[in-house]
């Protein structure tokens, strides 16, 4: 429970601190080309946990060495500027808003189902892999290249966005995942899991 309390706001701060500092630099739709990093850092670990852990039965290492990893970026993350504050906020005003701009309160409920869907494959893909008979490696494999499947897709956002727009790409990006979650209900084999993890990255790129 302490860990989910701690997790659930760290995304948003730093996704928040990140359109800041594009701001500042004039690049407010820059995000896919940053947040490409993240992805490859992503992929990088997920699988040099899953072929150096879980194959080789020493899952118990993954505990300690998130708790450093964590501890290391906490650090780092401090010496971080802070975002400036626009204005003052609060929740009455918020909440007000959500009444008057009923378009907003739809949009903010799609995105949390969204997340739901998202957040039970995250957590239970490695379960379902042992599941039907996949390896180790396969777990770190199958969460690496959904995260580097998206590199080159984050690298196009901002020329997506110039020929699309973003609500085309917002709906590409809801209309891929019935598709992926259907794949997964009827897939009984491992190697197979990782083209349908690839479908992943667009669904993330767009969202």
């Amino acid at each position: 429970i302490l860990h989910a309390l701690l997790m659930a706001p760290l995304q948003i701060l730093v996704t928040a601190l990140a359109l800041e500092h594009l701001a500042r630099q004039g690049s407010k739709t820059g995000f896919g080309s940053l947040r490409l990093w993240g992805s490859i850092g992503f992929a990088i670990s997920t699988f040099g946990i899953g072929a150096l852990f879980v194959d080789a039965g020493t899952v118990w290492w993954i505990l300690p060495l998130y708790a450093v990893g964590n501890l290391i970026l906490g650090v780092i993350a401090y010496t971080f500027p802070d975002a400036d504050v626009h204005g003052p906020t609060s929740w009455r005003e918020g909440l007000g808003l959500l009444r008057q701009e009923r378009p907003f309160l739809w949009f903010l409920l799609g995105l949390l189902l969204l997340g739901m869907t998202l957040g039970i494959v995250n957590n239970y893909i490695s379960v379902y892999l042992v599941d039907i008979g996949g390896a180790g490696w396969m777990i770190g494999a199958a969460l690496a290249i959904s995260a580097l499947c998206e590199v080159p897709l984050l690298a196009k956002v901002q020329s997506f966005i110039d020929r699309w727009g973003v609500r085309p790409m917002l709906l590409i990006g809801a209309a891929v995942l019935p598709l992926r979650w259907f794949l997964f209900a009827i897939n009984r084999v491992p190697l197979a899991v990782l083209p349908i993890q690839a479908t992943h990255s667009i669904a993330m790129m767009s969202l």
